[in-house]
């Protein structure tokens, strides 16, 4: 990847994940990059291809972030990717799934798509690693484990959400309640 590429990229991760989707155009990133938009459109005919390599950028650094913990105990996991959350608040992003849920209806269908799978990929990975810590006695929350996973999921995504309206430290409130930590 060029290095004019890398950038777009960063810039359009940037847009996407605080702006949204539909909120800014081809001009929000030649203009800080001071580059034509023809370039933009060499490396990302559309935007939509935009869309589809910052999804799959985060789903790297996702599937990044399972390696380095696949050897760690279940709450060591968890943290890990509570990590995740607290480096996209401290960067004043929101992640990519709570970025671009707004407008998935009116996404194209292989960002759809991607989106669709890195979400899934990272709800299957917290169920298991809740589902071990569960058996190897590490957590006792009671019900369903895929349950717990979404409601974990939901709460950081809707806290960094929330703390945008309120500017109120919601992220952290609500992961020391979920993982009963002070």
């Amino acid at each position: 990847m060029s290095s004019t590429q890398e950038e777009i990229l960063k810039l359009g991760e940037s847009l996407i994940c605080t702006k949204g989707y539909t909120g800014f155009s081809y001009k929000d990133i030649s203009v800080p990059l001071g580059i034509k938009n023809a370039a933009i459109h060499y490396h990302f005919p559309s935007k939509a291809d935009l869309g589809i390599e910052v999804i799959r950028l985060n789903q790297e650094r996702f599937q990044e972030l399972k390696e380095t913990v696949q050897d760690n105990s279940p709450a060591e996991k968890i943290d890990a990717l509570v990590n995740l959350y607290r480096s996209n608040h401290e960067k004043g992003y929101l992640c990519i799934t709570a970025a671009l849920s707004p407008s998935f209806e009116s996404l194209p269908d292989e960002m759809k798509e991607e989106l669709t799978s890195y979400t899934n990929d990272l709800r299957q990975w917290l169920t298991n690693a809740l589902l071990e810590g569960k058996e190897l006695g590490q957590f006792g929350f009671e019900g369903d484990i895929r349950s717990m996973a979404d409601q974990m999921l939901g709460s950081f995504i809707s806290s960094l959400v929330l703390e945008r309206v309120t500017s109120e430290p919601i992220l952290d409130k609500v992961i020391s309640e979920l993982l009963g930590s002070e």
